[in-house]
């Protein structure tokens, strides 16, 4: 029976699901690779077309694809404007007649008549899932 000794050393190397397809035909977007797959074409049956998917990839694929999370989010901004100013401002009828000065010190936002001026912005996250893989591996046993 085959067995790989003990080892104090770390044999280990921690991957993550965002780059599981690095080594892959891949494009890179939003944060990480995705596989280019494509139809490879098994026969033509009078009016049917068979294919089936195919993915290339250049690396040690260890047959287990990773899930990948997702995470949405929206973000608002506005401009915020600083109005600071001495304004005039008539007394209550309470005190009596007459005016007052105050001075304003307050933020406004510039708006429309049906919206305020401002972004709003829509992100959308892919999250990854940690793994880890040994470096040296026992190869399989067939079984009889």
């Amino acid at each position: 029976m085959k067995m790989i000794p003990h080892s104090d050393r770390r044999e280990v190397e921690a991957l993550s699901s965002i780059d599981q397809y690095r080594k892959f035909i891949a494009t890179y977007e939003r944060g990480g690779w995705a596989p280019i797959e494509f139809d490879y074409l098994d026969y033509i049956d009078c009016d049917k077309i068979v294919s089936h998917p195919v993915i290339i990839e250049f690396g040690d694929d260890i047959g287990y694809n990773f899930p990948i999370g997702e995470c949405e989010y929206a973000t608002d901004e506005y401009p915020v404007f600083n109005r600071q100013e001495v304004e005039t401002r008539v007394l209550p009828e309470c005190i009596g007649d007459g005016f007052y000065d105050v001075f304003v010190d307050e933020n406004n936002i510039v708006n429309f008549d049906d919206s305020g001026l401002g972004t709003h912005n829509h992100y959308k996250l892919k999250i990854g899932q940690d793994y880890y893989l040994a470096k040296k591996k026992l190869p399989p046993v067939e079984s009889e």
